[in-house]
């Protein structure tokens, strides 16, 4: 038997016993195996492992109640501004840490201070500006949540029309 002979005679069976799938909804590389192996039709349909789920319509998602969605307005605008009040803390200390070290790091990277080698003056400059960049970066993630949280807590009010309390 062919292969497109088998695959009709699958489609046949399966109907027979009241699938509401074809051949077509079974993976490609599944039936051309069986059918390499041999797999009689009768023993295809029988075993009953096609790798497909019959699909069942799922309704729309039900919508959160008003309680829900004033709760979770006003959470997440409350977390919105923690994280960019935390971002804008973030900033302000690291530009105090790079406006602190300003002396110590040209001291260093002028050689005024002979005691130090010169790799030790490289790598106190590398390791205040990446104690900046570090915090620069922290600044910017917490803010940009804090973006997120704020406009995703203004899609749910618009959404929701929920007032401004």
């Amino acid at each position: 038997m062919n292969y497109q002979d088998w695959l009709n005679a699958i489609d046949k069976l399966l109907q027979e016993r009241g699938a509401k799938f074809t051949c077509t909804l079974i993976e490609e590389e599944l039936l051309r195996t069986a059918h390499q192996q041999g797999v009689s039709p009768d023993d295809f349909v029988g075993r009953e492992k096609h790798l497909i789920q019959e699909s069942t319509p799922v309704g729309p998602l039900v919508p959160i109640s008003m309680a829900q969605a004033k709760f979770l307005v006003r959470i997440l605008g409350l977390v919105g501004v923690i994280l960019i009040l935390l971002g804008l803390v973030y900033f302000v200390f690291g530009a105090y840490k790079l406006i602190v070290s300003y002396d110590d790091v040209t001291t260093f990277a002028s050689g005024a201070n002979d005691g130090y080698a010169e790799t030790y003056r490289k790598d106190v400059l590398w390791f205040t500006y990446s104690l900046f960049v570090d915090d620069m970066l922290k600044a910017v993630g917490a803010a940009g949540l804090g973006f997120i949280s704020k406009a995703t807590a203004g899609i749910l009010r618009a959404t929701y029309q929920v007032p401004r309390t």
